[in-house]
């Protein structure tokens, strides 16, 4: 009997604390939660911030923002999630990816076991896009290859996606024409152009890319050198000998470097017989003279008539680790050997 009232009181006790669980669950409301202003508002991000006014009478257990273009945005729209900063009821965090010069609506929300919560809607607009891109200079103009500086102002180097520069033999090139492509970012900036012909006028201008299109600096113009040009010539001719002279014709600076110097000879056109300059084993033929060489050619045949073209390999300097390299064939001479 005993043990009978015993098990009845522990049945009713447990159903009491069941009854006033039961109690306090349908007790609990939805949590007050507020918007605050947004901050450091920019062309794509912003720093949305809310607090917690009443958790309902229930644990918190998630919190963020929702934001959009129409009224009354909910999670259904863009949304993200924040944790609280611990010791008090604020929450906050950065968002990203918001499209420039727009009108936003935000919410902040709250979300306990008895439902989600908004708070009141805040309003912002982001800031528009503002690039001004300069096309600063155009030098070491040279044969095929040119130096450009450009500089991009912006106050949001995220928005520029791509800079760099574009040229074309007419005014104000554009993407459409020949680009070089540079890095990301805003700044100044430079790039060699290469692929250019000698003795032709361009026309360049810097550019940026961004998130809502292309913008553009002024056009610069300028000329590229003339290419060097090689005379060849015969000094000395004797029945079975001949002395071809070859220099390099250059109206540009001094900076050439001479890496190979060949002659092609034979009885025929587009000779294929070679003698060739050797920096590191110079061949008793070859005389290295001011812009070029001479070349003794001996063993030849007497009364004959040969053919003859020179050709040079050289590097033009023109900045620290920055060279232009040329192939330069003169005109293919003849010449006959005295009987």
């Amino acid at each position: 009997m005993k043990k009978e009232v015993t098990r009845c009181l522990l049945l009713i006790s447990s159903l009491t604390v069941i009854a006033h669980l039961q109690s306090c669950l349908k007790e609990a409301d939805l949590p007050v939660v507020n918007t605050n202003e947004v901050r450091e508002i920019k062309t794509r991000t912003a720093f949305f911030c809310g607090n917690i006014i009443d958790d309902g009478g229930a644990e918190v257990e998630l919190r963020g923002f929702c934001w959009g273009t129409a009224n009354n945005p909910t999670i259904d729209d863009k949304k993200r999630y924040c944790k609280g900063i611990e010791g008090t009821d604020r929450f906050e965090c950065r968002v990203s990816g918001l499209v420039p010069n727009t009108y936003y609506h935000i919410r902040a929300f709250a979300i306990n076991r008895t439902g989600i919560a908004y708070g009141n809607e805040v309003h912002f607009t982001t800031l528009p896009i503002d690039v001004n891109v300069i096309t600063t200079s155009v030098s070491v103009i040279s044969c095929t290859v040119v130096k450009a500086e450009g500089n991009i102002e912006c106050g949001d180097v995220s928005i520029v996606l791509e800079r760099g520069f574009c040229t074309a033999t007419t005014e104000k090139p554009t993407i459409n024409n020949t680009i070089h492509r540079g890095l990301q970012g805003t700044g100044k900036y430079s790039g060699w152009l290469g692929g250019l012909q000698p003795l032709t006028t361009y026309h360049v201008r810097a550019y940026a890319k961004t998130i809502v299109g292309i913008t553009y600096g002024e056009d610069i113009c300028f000329t590229t050198l003339n290419a060097p040009a090689v005379t060849t010539r015969v000094t000395e001719l004797k029945r079975t000998s001949a002395v071809i002279e070859a220099k390099i014709k250059w109206d540009g600076s001094s900076n050439l470097y001479t890496d190979i110097m060949c002659i092609y000879f034979g009885t025929t056109p587009n000779p294929a017989t070679l003698l060739y300059w050797d920096p590191w084993n110079p061949a008793d033929a070859f005389k290295i003279i001011e812009g070029g060489f001479t070349c003794t050619l001996a063993d030849l045949n007497p009364s004959t008539l040969y053919y003859a073209r020179a050709y040079f390999f050289v590097s033009k300097f023109l900045a620290p680790g920055s060279f232009e390299e040329f192939d330069l064939y003169g005109d293919e001479i003849t010449f006959t050997t005295s009987q």
